[in-house]
């Protein structure tokens, strides 16, 4: 995510390729999703076992 995060960053900065851009959108979207997703899972099933 890190490595994801700072290429996205330089191609915004340089005016890098809009489809490079997107695809790092598209990978920063999917783990913000995933990190979600998973946080909520957790919960869940933390509290619903307590």
């Amino acid at each position: 995510m890190i490595t994801t995060s700072r290429k996205y960053k330089h191609l915004r900065r340089d005016n890098g390729s809009n489809s490079e851009i997107k695809k790092c959108e598209t990978i920063l979207k999917l783990l913000t999703i995933g990190v979600l997703v998973g946080t909520a899972i957790f919960l869940a099933v933390r509290f619903s076992l307590a």
